[in-house]
């Protein structure tokens, strides 16, 4: 934290410490004895003022956002806090900044990473069942950044109800620690009343000392034409099934009347054989025995 002392008549440094200094890049000797206006920290003058008459008027200020110019001009984001101390000697106002500009320029890295990605993000808190969804998340869905709410049940309840309890099963395996990670591929209700296919994908960030889940981070991606692509190929699979078998079919027919007309072919190579076998004498005595008759 960067602290200061200023005197309260004044508004002169009378002590900062290594913080201060370290932040804002000035040296003691550069501090002491000068005023923040003197030093142009603050970039915006009347926020100054607003803050000195607030001071005034309830003695303290707690957790007020404000932007300081650094001595290279760098503006550096803080989070500022302030009381009056009064001792026997002299009237002080005790300043207090947390220097948030690394995590507010992460957080905004991190933002517009989110709004740029393909997938839709989010971030699941168990304990609360509160969810923060990226716009890209609700956009996939067909809806506006302020359409959908921030609890579970904004997305559960939008997920196929045939396909429901297979995915919760899969967060309750991922929770309890059977699976490495949460995945599932399951369809979703969009705000035109389709459904989307899509691939759900999460991890358990952070845990309690008791092996409590509590932070999940996620993300659901469009798997819609994959999808399509393995019914059309599924269906295709089918068809080439069909006909395959009505070609077995066919062919068994075929086998059939083969081997009949095979069967008959040689029944009357058998007879007619057994009639070339047959002696002549036999045949003339048969065909004057005819004659006869």
């Amino acid at each position: 934290s960067q602290m200061a002392l200023t005197d309260q008549t004044t508004g002169r440094y009378i002590e900062v410490n290594e913080a201060f200094l370290n932040t804002l890049g000035f040296s003691r000797e550069e501090v002491l004895g000068k005023t923040a206006t003197e030093l142009n920290l603050f970039v915006d003058p009347q926020q100054r003022q607003d803050l000195l008459l607030r001071m005034r008027d309830q003695g303290f200020l707690r957790n007020e956002h404000v932007l300081v110019r650094a001595k290279t001009g760098e503006i550096r984001h803080g989070i500022f806090s302030a009381e009056f101390i009064n001792t026997t000697e002299q009237k002080l106002l005790l300043t207090v900044m947390n220097d948030v500009t690394e995590k507010l320029q992460a957080e905004q890295r991190w933002q517009f990473a989110l709004d740029g990605a393909d997938e839709g993000v989010w971030d699941w808190d168990p304990q609360t069942n509160k969810v923060f969804y990226s716009k890209r998340w609700k956009s996939m869905l067909g809806y506006e950044d302020g359409e959908i709410g921030n609890t579970l049940e904004d997305w559960s309840s939008r997920v196929h109800r045939d396909d429901l309890p297979r995915v919760m099963q899969e967060v309750t395996r991922h929770l309890s620690g059977e699976t490495p990670i949460y995945k599932s591929e399951h369809r979703i209700l969009r705000k035109d009343g389709t459904y989307l296919w899509v691939l759900d994908s999460g991890k358990v960030m952070e845990w309690s000392e008791d092996k409590k889940p509590l932070r999940v981070i996620g993300t659901h991606k469009d798997i819609s034409e994959r999808k399509k692509a393995e019914d059309q190929l599924r269906q295709a699979f089918s068809s080439l099934e069909i006909r395959v078998a009505e070609r077995t079919v066919e062919l068994e027919s075929a086998k059939l009347q083969a081997e009949r007309a095979l069967q008959s072919r040689d029944e009357f190579f058998s007879i007619a054989s057994h009639e070339l076998r047959t002696p002549l004498t036999s045949r003339s005595k048969a065909a004057v025995s005819l004659r006869s008759v």
